[in-house]
């Protein structure tokens, strides 16, 4: 798939939490503490040790020499071609840049059936995986599970 923002992918590092704790603060975080005031401090205890277990598999965005987000992408298990989009962040100086939409559309690689992902219900982005063919196929207490067939 062709890049016209000159988009790099790494490994993330171990050291890297504080700017995956930035992301989440400014682009999570608010739609979280709408729901759950009072368990932001447990809310956010979580999500650090969710990094420390994940880190390894997470990637980091760049461009240029500058970190522009982070994604972790899974093969789910119990679905043969499927795969779970288990987190994708831009930093907000990059969204409605095209840059969220080039991401989505290089997950379609061949070989994959389907993408899905969990996404709070009250975020803008629900309208956003909607524009680009994702269904909402269940809710759980404020979450939506979305999926997208891809087509062969």
């Amino acid at each position: 798939m062709k890049n016209p923002f000159g988009i790099k992918v790494r490994k993330c590092k171990k050291s890297e939490y504080q700017f995956i704790k930035s992301i989440n603060e400014k682009t999570l975080f608010p739609y979280v503490k709408q729901y759950y005031p009072r368990e932001m401090p447990a809310f956010k205890k979580r999500a650090k040790k969710r990094f420390e277990d994940d880190w390894p598999g997470i990637k980091i965005l760049m461009k240029g020499k500058r970190r522009i987000g982070f994604y972790q992408v899974l093969d789910d298990p119990d679905v043969k071609g499927a795969i779970y989009l288990r987190r994708i962040f831009l930093s907000p100086t990059y969204h409605g840049k095209g840059i969220g939409r080039f991401l989505m559309e290089s997950f379609e690689k061949p070989g994959y059936k389907m993408i899905w992902l969990q996404t709070w219900d009250n975020t803008p982005v629900v309208k956003f995986y909607k524009k680009l063919g994702y269904k909402i196929i269940s809710k759980k207490n404020h979450k939506y599970t979305m999926q997208k067939l891809i087509q062969a």
